[in-house]
């Protein structure tokens, strides 16, 4: 399994069936986020 689906599938998982959002996102994201919607700002 790639990496990239591994990574969905552990935030899916482990933040939105457990519960456990904030775990998951330090988890399985990386220390910024590259917003893909138009004329949304990046998060960090």
């Amino acid at each position: 399994m790639s990496k990239k689906l591994e990574n969905a599938k552990g935030l899916y998982l482990d933040g939105i069936r457990d519960g456990k959002i904030h775990e998951a996102i330090n988890k399985y994201t990386g220390d910024r986020y590259t917003q893909h919607s138009t004329g949304v700002k990046d998060g960090q």
